[in-house]
C-alpha cells in the first residue's frame, strides 16, 4: 500500500489498514502473481469504461513501501500480491490524477475501493460501507475516478455493474465445487498458477466483444456454454471446454464477425493451438472438433440445420457445409467425437440474452482442475 500520500489527506490510512486486515483479508486468500497483474488491471480498467490503464511495474527491493504503491500512471507490485491488495492499488490509481493529485485513503478512494471489492471479491457493498462507518472511516459510496471529466456516461460504479468477478477464486471455492470429485485442484494451483489468471484475463477482458450476429457477447456465450455443460452433468473437462471453446475468437485480430466478411477465422484451430500447451486432449479435442461437430450434425440429423442461428448458417458455408459420408465415418472414429457433439449442442444453445449464469469465478476451478502440471520453477510463490 502506498505510503507517499499527503498527511492531511491520508489521516485515515492507519484505520483503513487495520480495517482491511480484520474485515477484508479473511474473506479471500487468493493471490495474483506479478506476471498476471497487468492483465487484471487492464480488464478491470476496461470493464469500468476507463481508458489508458496504469502500467504495472515491479516494486524495487530497496523500497520503503511494505507492500505496493500506485499512482495514476503506474502500479508497483511485489512478485505475488493478495487479490484484495491489488484492488486497493487499482483504487489508488483510479483516485489519482496525472498531475500527482490523490485522495490518499480518503472517502472517494474508499468508495471506489469498496465498489471494486463488491464487484470482484463479492463482498456485500452496503454491509462493507456500514462496517467502515462504524469504524469512523469516511466513505463516499457514489465516488468515481478523479480523472473523469463531465458526466462520463461510460462509467458506472463497480458495485452497480452486472457481471462476473474473477479475482475471488479460492481454495475454499474449489473444495466446495469438487467435493467427492477426483480432479480437485490444490490451493497452490488455484492461487499461484499464472495460467489461470491469464485465462481469466482474456475471457473477462476480451470477451466483451459481440458474439457474431447474436444478442450476447463472447463472455456471456462462454459462460452459458459452460453452465449448460455443468447442468448436463458434464465433468470438469467438458465444462472447461464449454468455457474455452471459442477462445480462438479472442486471440485473433479479425474482428467480431469475420464470417460476415466471407472469412473463416478457423477459430477452432486457433483455440486448440492456444490451449494445447495448457490442457490435455480431453479439453483441446472437443474445442478443435466443435465446428466439425456442427457439420456432422447437419449431415446426420435432418432437423439440425433448422436449429442453427443466422451466424451459424453463415459460417457453415465457409466451414465446408454438411459432412460427406466419408467425413462422417472419419469423425466418429475420433475418441473425443462424442464430447465434441455435446459441446456443439451447448454452443448452439448458448446465445440467450436472458439466460442467467453463475459468474466466471464459478467455472475457474474446473479450468484449474484440467491444467497440465506446471513445473515447480515457474510457480509464483509468496515470499
Amino acid at each position: 500500500m502506498a505510503a507517499t500520500r499527503g498527511a492531511r489527506r491520508d489521516s485515515q490510512r492507519g484505520r483503513v489498514y487495520a480495517w482491511e486486515n480484520r474485515v477484508v483479508a479473511p474473506h479471500d486468500p487468493s493471490t495474483v502473481p506479478f506476471a498476471a497483474a497487468q492483465g487484471f488491471v487492464d480488464a478491470i480498467w476496461a470493464e469500468n469504461g476507463l481508458a489508458y490503464p496504469p502500467k504495472v511495474e515491479p516494486l524495487p527491493r530497496q523500497t520503503r513501501v511494505l507492500m505496493a504503491d500506485a499512482t495514476r500512471l503506474r502500479i508497483r507490485l511485489p512478485p505475488v500480491i493478495a487479490s484484495w491488495c491489488l484492488l486497493h492499488e487499482i483504487a489508488h490509481a483510479m483516485t489519482s490524477t496525472m498531475d500527482g493529485r490523490s485522495d490518499g485513503h480518503g472517502p472517494d478512494f474508499m468508495g471506489v475501493y469498496v465498489g471494486l471489492l463488491a464487484r470482484y471479491l463479492l463482498l456485500p457493498f452496503d454491509a462493507v460501507v456500514a462496517s467502515l462507518r462504524r469504524e469512523g472511516i469516511a466513505v463516499n459510496p457514489s465516488a468515481r475516478p478523479m480523472f473523469l471529466d463531465g458526466d462520463a456516461p461510460n462509467f458506472l460504479p463497480s458495485h452497480k455493474r452486472r457481471g462476473e468477478g474473477f479475482l475471488g477464486v479460492t481454495a475454499t471455492v474449489a473444495a466446495e465445487l469438487y467435493t467427492g470429485r477426483n480432479h480437485a485442484p490444490d490451493a497452490s494451483t488455484m492461487n499461484h498458477d499464472p495460467r489461470l489468471a491469464e485465462i481469466a484475463g482474456i475471457i473477462a477482458g476480451k470477451g466483451r466483444g459481440r458474439y457474431g450476429l447474436s444478442d450476447v457477447n463472447q463472455l456471456q456465450h462462454a459462460l452459458q456454454a459452460a453452465w449448460l455443460a455443468e447442468k448436463s452433468g458434464g465433468g470438469p473437462a467438458l465444462i472447461a471446454a464449454g468455457l474455452l471453446h471459442d477462445i480462438g475468437h479472442m486471440v485473433h485480430d479479425l474482428g467480431e464477425n469475420p464470417a460476415e466478411d466471407g472469412v473463416d477465422d478457423k477459430h477452432e484451430e486457433l483455440g486448440q493451438q492456444w490451449l494445447e500447451p495448457r490442457f490435455g486432449p480431453d479439453v483441446t479435442e472437443p474445442v478443435r472438433l466443435h465446428v466439425a461437430a456442427k457439420r456432422f450434425l447437419c449431415a446426420t440429423e435432418p432437423d439440425y440445420f433448422g436449429k442453427l442461428s443466422e451466424d451459424s448458417v453463415l459460417s457453415l458455408s465457409l466451414q465446408g457445409g454438411p459432412m460427406s459420408s466419408e467425413e462422417v465415418a472419419a469423425f466418429v472414429a475420433i475418441p473425443e467425437h462424442a464430447d465434441a457433439v455435446r459441446l456443439r449442442r451447448f454452443d448452439e444453445q448458448a446465445k440467450d440474452p436472458d439466460l442467467v449464469t453463475p459468474p466466471l469465478e464459478h467455472f475457474l476451478p474446473y479450468v484449474a482442475a484440467c491444467l497440465r502440471p506446471l513445473p515447480a520453477a515457474t510457480m509464483s510463490d509468496p515470499e
